[in-house]
């Protein structure tokens, strides 16, 4: 029988998520990529505050379901997973193009 609710909370941050050797899906069901400007200049003063007090910063809840040991679906927060996943993208590649020695430390983890 499957159960419906909560199963395991945990706290994570951004770089636990993303430093596991998995493949995060979307669901089908799950609506496309659709944050403009207002969500992404939210996202980005969020940030910037966070860091101006040196402080963590809260990104959301977020919930994900394991399918094996390959892959997790992502069931809410995928706006937010890949937008800061674009973020470190684009980071990653203006290191690789200023050929900064802290490319290669970056692009490892």
């Amino acid at each position: 029988m499957n159960e419906i609710g909560i199963g395991e909370q945990k706290k994570a941050t951004i770089a636990e998520l993303l430093e596991k050797n998995v493949y995060y899906t979307v669901p089908i069901f799950q609506r496309e990529f659709s944050w403009k400007n207002d969500e992404l200049s939210d996202l980005f003063e969020d940030i910037e505050r966070s860091k101006n007090q040196n402080s963590q910063h809260f990104f959301g809840f977020m919930m994900i379901k394991p399918e094996g040991k390959t892959y997790v679906n992502v069931i809410e927060g995928q706006q937010r997973l890949a937008t800061i996943t674009i973020i470190l993208c684009v980071i990653r590649d203006i290191l690789y193009k200023m050929n900064d020695e802290f490319y290669k430390e970056f692009e490892h983890k």
